[in-house]
């Protein structure tokens, strides 16, 4: 190969990457399925599965077509809860009446919630979130929700935005240390004050979109606030089990590479 040919290579590599990336990668669903355990999980709810999306992004590159499969594949996994870790919008809170129009299609057992983004909370968060609650999910902002299933107990909690919100973590817990506990938190780098609570639970995240363009052998190109230490998959943080979703629009740019959209399928475990 001559010096022409290497040189020549060396540029049309990222240029097919970048065209790859942006005509096909972002626009191929993936799901991912995990298992995670916790202590105090009664046999009832052994088994539970909870399908979680994250950082929809409506607009300007992610279209309403593309959010309206997702939501057809969420349902297809038939779930028990659904879990959508923020930034719904990306700049137009105008955008969350047409989104929550598509979400308000999602199916599952016990119920659909949600936590702001730092793009939801930078653009009339207040618009976002009631509109939210129109299509059917239950925004926990600083809350928590206790579910009851088959007679066994689980939490739902979530925080705000800790980038663009004021996150209130005691707000979002339940009183009571052995209630198994599932919180939403948008950011995942959030959980280092998680892990301060010393509370057995697991926190699902976004926020990353898993680096949205990954290099091989290297990993993620970007780091975002928030977002620097976890950045994509699953984490063993002692009593805290911490899993990041890779999302499923894009921002700054309409690219993804070695790095699809993604659900996730955790299924719950009890921990032995």
């Amino acid at each position: 190969m001559t010096r022409r040919d290497l040189f020549t290579t060396a540029l049309a590599a990222p240029l097919t990457a970048y065209i790859y990336g942006r005509s096909l990668e972002r626009h191929v669903l993936t799901t991912e399925k995990i298992t995670l355990s916790l202590p105090h999980l009664e046999d009832e709810l052994a088994g539970l599965r909870i399908i979680q999306i994250s950082d929809l992004h409506l607009r300007p590159y992610t279209p309403p077509e593309f959010i309206a499969k997702t939501v057809q594949e969420v349902n297809a996994l038939e779930p028990d809860i659904i879990a959508i870790t923020g930034d719904f919008i990306t700049r137009d809170a105008k955008d969350a009446g047409e989104l929550a129009d598509i979400l308000s299609a999602l199916k599952s057992r016990y119920g659909t919630y949600g936590v702001m983004g730092n793009h939801d909370c930078w653009h009339q968060p207040l618009k976002v979130l009631l509109e939210l609650k129109r299509g059917g999910v239950q925004m926990l902002v600083n809350d928590g929700h206790p579910l009851l299933i088959n007679g066994a107990p689980l939490w739902i909690g979530g925080v705000d935005s800790a980038w663009a919100g004021k996150p209130d973590l005691t707000r979002a817990l339940p009183k009571a240390n052995d209630i198994p506990t599932i919180l939403l938190a948008h950011e995942p780098d959030y959980a280092d004050e998680v892990i301060k609570a010393d509370r057995h639970l697991i926190q699902l995240s976004g926020h990353s979109h898993g680096g949205q363009v990954r290099a091989p052998l290297w990993g993620e190109i970007v780091h975002v606030s928030w977002a620097k230490k976890y950045v994509c998959g699953h984490y063993d943080l002692g009593k805290v089990k911490l899993y990041v979703n890779r999302g499923i629009g894009c921002v700054s740019h309409p690219v993804r590479f070695a790095c699809p959209p993604e659900i996730t399928e955790i299924t719950l475990a009890r921990e032995v």
